[in-house]
């Protein structure tokens, strides 16, 4: 097995997949592909916003250097998964409040708003949800607390994240 854009070795009468690069052909695999691009899309973007929050609001040089190289790195994701269809759809969180949310109408939202017309539960939509959440969150946190405890909360949560 490849990473690298290279066919996997499969069985005779199998199909052959390439890592990497977007399935073409099949609606369904190109719908599979496009939904886990977005998933992943959203991720990626709530780590750049989340990045471009400690890098304005942090007053620690070294938070700000670790958090321009996620912002790098994240972005360059970003970009690849775009390739698949990939869009995250999240809001931003430059404004100097945090969206005003009841946590128990967002969380029957969550619930009900994520269904989909067949009845299953909508992921990318959940998705999008708990990490607007957890920005929401982190623009919070940055506005009422000090800065250096912000910093500490923020490395914590990126090394946990990314371990």
């Amino acid at each position: 097995m490849t990473l690298r854009g290279e066919p996997l070795q499969v069985q005779p009468g199998q199909t052959t997949i390439t890592a990497n690069k977007p399935i073409v052909g099949d609606q369904a695999n190109q719908k599979a592909s496009k939904q886990l691009a977005t998933l992943l899309a959203i991720l990626n973007h709530k780590e750049v916003k989340l990045a471009e929050l400690a890098k304005n609001k942090s007053e620690n040089k070294d938070v700000k250097e670790f958090a321009e190289m996620l912002i790098k790195d994240h972005s360059e994701c970003l970009s690849k998964l775009s390739q698949f269809g990939g869009q995250s759809g999240l809001g931003t969180t430059n404004s100097t409040e945090p969206a005003n949310r009841n946590a128990e109408t967002n969380r029957t939202t969550t619930i009900v708003g994520s269904a989909t017309s067949s009845g299953g539960l909508d992921f990318i939509a959940v998705q999008r949800q708990a990490a607007q959440s957890c920005l929401d969150k982190a623009q919070k946190k940055w506005s009422e607390d000090k800065a250096a405890e912000c910093d500490m909360a923020y490395i914590g949560t990126q090394v946990v994240a990314h371990e």
